[in-house]
C-alpha cells in the first residue's frame, strides 16, 4: 500500500463536508488512502485524486464545511 499522499476522496452526496466528522475518514480504497469529508464507514463514492496530502483534503474540507453552515444558517 502507497503512503503518504491520498488517492481518493468520497464524493457522494450523503457524504457534505461536516466541521465535526464522525471519525478520521481515512480508509484503504483499492490499495490506495482514501479520504471521507463526512467521515463516514460506508457508501462511499470513490473519486480519484492527483496524491493529495491527507492535510490539505482535511483543510479544503473544513473549509467546504465553515462555508456551508454560513450558507445555510
Amino acid at each position: 500500500m502507497e503512503t503518504g499522499t491520498v488517492g481518493y476522496i468520497c464524493t457522494a452526496a450523503e457524504h457534505p463536508a461536516r466541521s465535526a466528522p464522525s471519525g478520521t475518514g481515512l480508509t484503504v480504497n483499492q490499495g490506495k488512502w482514501a479520504f471521507c469529508p463526512a467521515g463516514e464507514t460506508g457508501g462511499h463514492l470513490w473519486s480519484a485524486v492527483d496524491g493529495a496530502s491527507l492535510d490539505e483534503l482535511a483543510r479544503a474540507a473544513a473549509t467546504a464545511a465553515r462555508a456551508s453552515e454560513a450558507a445555510t444558517g
